[in-house]
C-alpha cells in the first residue's frame, strides 16, 4: 500500500493522449485491489509475464520496426504475452488440460509468430487494434507499422496520416493498408483454432474471445475507411450488437465460430 501511495501521484500527473489511459492511471489503487483478489498462483503468473513485457518494452530496438517480423515481435510484448497469461489462467482453472496447454504454448518464451498459438491470438487482436489506431498513433508520435513496407509504397508515416486529405498519397496509402489487411486476415481466422480448444461450458469463455475476434475481423474489413473523412475502422453500433448476440447464440448452441469470422472479414456481420 505504501508503494501505491507513493506511485499514484506520479502517475496521476502524467497526461497520456488517450482518455482510457488517463482513467486507468488514476484508478491504480482499484486495479491493485482487484489484482490481490485473484488466486495467488494467478497473481504469480501475471507478475512473471509482466516482467517479460517490461523487459521487452525496455529494449529500444523494439520500436525500430522495419519489417513484418519486427512488427510481430513488438506485438508479442504488447499482447502476445497477454495471450500466454490467459492460457495459463485457463489451464489453472481447469479449462485447458496439460496436453492442451502444451499444444497452445509449447515454447512460451518464444517471440516469434507461429510458435505458440496463445501468442498468435494476442498478436492478431493487437494487429486489428493497431490498424484502427494507425492515424491517431502517428499523430501522437507513435510509429508502429513496418517502415520498410511504407517506403516501398513511396510513403512516410506523415504522408500516410495525411492521405485522406491528399489525392496523391491516397492511392499509395490504400495499397499499403490493403497489404496490411492481407497480413492480418489469416491471423484473425487462426484465432478460431484457439477458440475451438475452449469448452462450450461455461460458454462465457467462447463468448469473451469470440466477441473480441469478431470485432477485430470487422475492424480489419473496415481498414480502407481510414482514408475517408471519418478516419476510423471501428464497426458501427449496429454491427457490434449483432456480433455480440450472434456469438452468444452460436456458442450456446455449440456451433463453430469459424464461418462467422471468415464472413465478417469480407462482409458486414449482419449479413451472416
Amino acid at each position: 500500500q505504501d508503494n501505491i501511495n507513493r506511485l499514484s501521484p506520479k502517475l496521476e500527473a502524467l497526461e497520456p493522449d488517450k482518455r482510457g489511459y488517463r482513467k486507468l492511471l488514476r484508478k491504480l489503487p482499484l486495479l491493485v485491489k482487484a489484482f490481490h483478489e485473484l488466486p495467488e498462483k494467478v497473481q504469480s503468473s501475471i507478475l512473471r509475464w509482466s516482467k517479460v513485457m517490461a523487459l521487452g518494452f525496455g529494449n529500444k530496438e523494439l520500436m525500430d520496426i522495419k519489417s513484418m517480423e519486427d512488427y510481430y515481435r513488438r506485438c508479442h510484448y504488447d499482447a502476445g504475452v497477454v495471450g500466454n497469461i490467459i492460457t495459463e489462467d485457463f489451464w489453472r482453472r481447469g479449462y485447458f488440460s496439460d496436453e492442451q496447454k502444451e499444444k497452445l504454448m509449447p515454447d512460451p518464451m518464444s517471440e516469434k509468430l507461429g510458435v505458440n498459438l496463445s501468442n498468435d491470438v494476442g498478436i492478431a487482436l493487437q494487429f486489428a487494434n493497431d490498424l484502427d489506431g494507425i492515424i491517431e498513433d502517428i499523430e501522437n508520435g507513435l510509429y508502429r507499422m513496418p517502415h520498410d513496407l511504407l517506403v516501398a509504397r513511396g510513403l512516410s508515416y506523415e504522408t500516410l496520416a495525411d492521405a485522406s486529405q491528399n489525392e496523391g498519397s491516397r492511392i499509395r496509402a490504400a495499397a499499403f493498408l490493403e497489404e496490411m489487411v492481407q497480413h492480418a486476415k489469416p491471423l484473425i481466422k487462426n484465432c478460431n483454432t484457439y477458440i475451438k480448444e475452449l469448452p462450450y461450458d461455461p460458454n462465457g469463455l467462447r463468448n469473451f474471445l469470440g466477441f473480441s475476434t469478431l470485432l477485430s475481423a470487422s475492424i480489419v474489413r473496415n481498414t480502407p475507411n481510414l482514408l475517408t473523412p471519418a478516419r476510423s475502422a471501428k464497426p458501427k453500433m449496429k454491427e457490434v450488437v449483432y456480433i455480440y448476440n450472434k456469438v452468444r447464440g452460436l456458442s450456446s448452441n455449440n456451433q463453430d465460430l469459424g464461418p462467422f469470422i471468415a464472413h465478417t472479414l469480407e462482409k458486414p456481420a449482419w449479413e451472416y
